[in-house]
């Protein structure tokens, strides 16, 4: 939009074509950014309600629109060699996170691998130690209970 408005201000009287914001682009998450960014350029609008939905923008020469230069803060000038530095940079930390995650693969097929080859060795592996638990639970209560029925024979 800046390169449009300095294209635009080589003819300071040409007459801006008017700007329509429709209500139905105005929801709640762009609305304030969307009206914002045209104002940021100077360009004023008549809304058609309070909440500023929908709007056109008032008559306006091209002498009045305004740059928007705050992206420069935003952007920083390399030279060739510190673009390049900086690639390689990221480059060779992308390579080891790479090898990081061919490693976890490795090992994640090698266990897979485990699993298809016995996967009932595999269940019975991961349910065990609660099967266990419960099969003790159950011996005990047996147990209990054979106790308070021979206590009560007595």
């Amino acid at each position: 939009m800046n390169e449009i408005v300095t294209w635009a201000k080589q003819w300071p009287e040409a007459s801006i074509l008017p700007i329509q914001l429709l209500e139905g682009q105005a929801y709640e998450k762009n609305k304030d950014r969307r009206n914002r960014f045209y104002e940021r350029f100077g360009i004023e609008f008549d809304y058609a309600d309070d909440d500023k939905r929908a709007g056109k923008s008032k008559p306006m020469r091209a002498a009045q629109l305004l740059n928007v230069n705050s992206w420069e803060e935003n952007i920083d000038e390399l030279d060739l060699h510190g673009y390049v530095t900086f690639l390689l940079t990221k480059c060779q930390s992308q390579g080891c996170e790479v090898g990081i995650l061919q490693g976890q693969l490795a090992s994640r097929r090698t266990y897979m691998d485990k699993v298809r080859a016995a996967p009932f060795r595999w269940a019975l592996e991961q349910r065990f130690p609660q099967f266990m638990g419960m099969v003790v639970k159950l011996l005990l209560v047996g147990l209990l209970a054979y106790m308070v029925v021979t206590a009560n024979r007595s």
